[in-house]
């Protein structure tokens, strides 16, 4: 913005009300300090009642300028994610990068394996062969997380231990078989 901006003028005090400067020797806000921004491109600095807000427009300090590009940066990351998840099972076909999603797949509780387990068969009972069908389709997030880190590190922490093993007694799963899944 620049001094002579009849919006300035007219705003001045409203724009730089609450301003904090990063300078000490500062006298004041300067309109060098600011730009204008559609409304839309701050809404994470508009809940937190951080800029100036009128007629469309958002009144951003420089120094909050790295949220937006943040807010844009995470908007675009996932769309092009989502545009990528097209693409992994041709991707997987290629032994290089399966060798290393399959090792990414190892450290977090991200499951890269595409083959879709075989179906339970029509009994009420959970069995053990039919958890990893359930882990994929019928499982709580929290749950399928556990499930998934239990598979890929073979570790989990006590209490991660203690609420996989209640959810699972939960769901119908027998003493014999569990004593099998711990082991």
């Amino acid at each position: 913005m620049k001094e002579s901006d009849q919006e300035w003028q007219r705003c001045k005090e409203d724009i730089t009300f609450g301003w904090k400067s990063t300078e000490k020797t500062s006298t004041g806000p300067k309109p060098s300090d600011f730009i204008k921004v559609p409304f839309k491109e701050a809404l994470n600095l508009v809940a937190t009642r951080q800029v100036y807000v009128s007629k469309g427009i958002a009144y951003v300090q420089l120094s909050k300028l790295t949220t937006i590009a943040q807010a844009h940066f995470r908007a675009r990351l996932a769309q092009e994610l989502s545009k990528a998840s097209k693409f992994l099972p041709m991707i997987m076909k290629d032994q290089r990068i399966y060798k290393q999603l399959m090792g990414l797949s190892n450290h977090n509780a991200i499951d890269f394996n595409l083959f879709e387990p075989k179906a339970p068969t029509g009994d009420d009972k959970i069995r053990l062969s039919d958890l990893d069908f359930y882990s994929r389709k019928q499982m709580p997030p929290c749950m399928k997380t556990l499930y998934t880190a239990l598979k890929n590190q073979h570790h989990l922490k006590h209490y991660g231990r203690l609420q996989l093993g209640l959810f699972l007694k939960g769901v119908g799963l027998t003493l014999d078989e569990s004593m099998r899944f711990w082991k």
